[in-house]
């Protein structure tokens, strides 16, 4: 790379609403003041839209690609996807740089390795995800095509040095963005949704409010959330659980939607079913319970920060513990499910430190998350390594 890069391919695996294709909406608004972007999308979505005002965006794979059909409509699909292919070719080869969002887009990597472009991979994934998405070489691909390897948290470095002998050189830390405009509330604006919510699932006043979130699984661990929310009630009944996120069609997904619906959860474990993407989701709760089994550095826990509300995770849940460490949230150790509960119990019951932390999560997750400058200069500067390394 002779000079420095102006054009850069920005390749996303979908525009669902979900932590990757969010954080790359919000890197790319800040990356449009200086770089000329264009987007590439594995697979569409909700967010495809709001992609487009930033940039000219590309979709290789309709929302409805892989939905069961005959063999006809999955030959015209594929077809579709093919010729959808070749009008990539002037893109990638008019950009200096490949940014790629995502380990799970090494196949795609490698069609068009022939325009020897520099490439970024940025890697949100921790060990399970990558296994899943090495079934199809995509982890393997990205990590062999990638010049540089971009992580959020230093769980995702140690996992790539540890697991997949990655140099450590060939590595380099780029912070999540979040524009600081879009967590602005006042102390009233958290009063009146906290009233909103009370009143829609007709919680009294003097409850105390614990969050999780995320589509019902094994991964984000809903099913400890549901048993430590069980034994945290049977504490306090004042204590009341909120679920936000969809179910799947997984075994637990199901196990739990039944029950629930069913009506064999105590009343203070609410779940709410999808929810329409609003920075203000959090701002009712006074706690966020992170019960994931493995997480890179999860956005959840840092919105809830910008809103007030602060967080507990597990020692071993992943790399948000950086974040929580140092008074801005609370680390637990793995215990099970009574201990858990009782440490929850004992935090809602501490209103003035839990403000404390609140407060310190706030300004932590500010300084760290939200400085376009700062953030523009570690690009930056990344992009000077990248120039000077190959």
């Amino acid at each position: 790379m002779n000079q420095t890069p102006k054009n850069i391919l920005m390749i996303g695996h979908d525009g669902s609403l979900t932590g990757a294709p969010v954080l790359m909406l919000n890197l790319a608004k800040l990356l449009k003041e200086k770089y000329r972007l264009t987007i590439v999308l594995k697979r569409g979505g909700i967010l495809e839209g709001r992609y487009s005002e930033v940039a000219d965006t590309y979709i290789l794979k309709g929302t409805s690609y892989s939905r069961p059909g005959g063999i006809v409509q999955k030959t015209l699909s594929r077809i579709g996807y093919f010729f959808r292919l070749l009008k990539m070719i002037p893109l990638f080869a008019k950009a200096d740089l490949i940014f790629s969002n995502t380990i799970s887009n090494g196949r795609l990597l490698r069609i068009f390795r022939f325009f020897n472009k520099p490439v970024l991979v940025y890697v949100h994934e921790l060990e399970s995800v990558i296994r899943y998405f090495d079934q199809t070489k995509d982890a393997t691909l990205s990590l062999r095509y990638a010049d540089l390897l971009l992580y959020p948290s230093r769980a995702v470095q140690d996992n790539l040095v540890r697991n997949h002998g990655v140099d450590t050189a060939k590595t380099r830390w780029l912070p999540y963005y979040f524009p600081q405009a879009d967590f602005s509330f006042t102390a009233s604006a958290k009063e009146e949704a906290r009233s909103r919510f009370r009143q829609q699932w007709k919680i009294p006043g003097d409850a105390k409010l614990v969050a999780g979130m995320g589509v019902v699984s094994s991964r984000k661990g809903t099913d400890r959330f549901v048993e430590v929310a069980r034994q945290a009630i049977a504490s306090d009944e004042r204590v009341y659980f909120t679920w936000i996120g969809d179910f799947d069609d997984s075994g637990l997904s199901r196990q739990i939607k039944t029950a629930y619906e069913e009506g064999r959860y105590p009343r203070q474990l609410i779940f709410t079913g999808p929810m329409a993407y609003a920075p203000t989701n959090l701002l009712p709760f006074d706690l966020f319970f992170l019960s994931s089994v493995e997480d890179p550095y999860p956005l959840v826990v840092l919105e809830a920060a910008y809103q007030g509300v602060p967080s507990v995770c597990f020692a071993n849940s992943g790399g948000i513990t950086e974040f929580a460490g140092e008074g801005a949230g609370y680390i637990l150790a793995d215990g099970g499910a009574a201990d858990t509960a009782g440490s929850l119990v004992t935090i809602l019951q501490e209103t003035e430190r839990r403000d404390a932390v609140a407060a310190a999560a706030r300004e932590k997750v500010t300084k760290l998350h939200s400085d376009p400058e700062g953030l523009l200069g570690i690009f930056d500067t990344i992009i000077y390594q990248l120039k000077n390394r190959i």
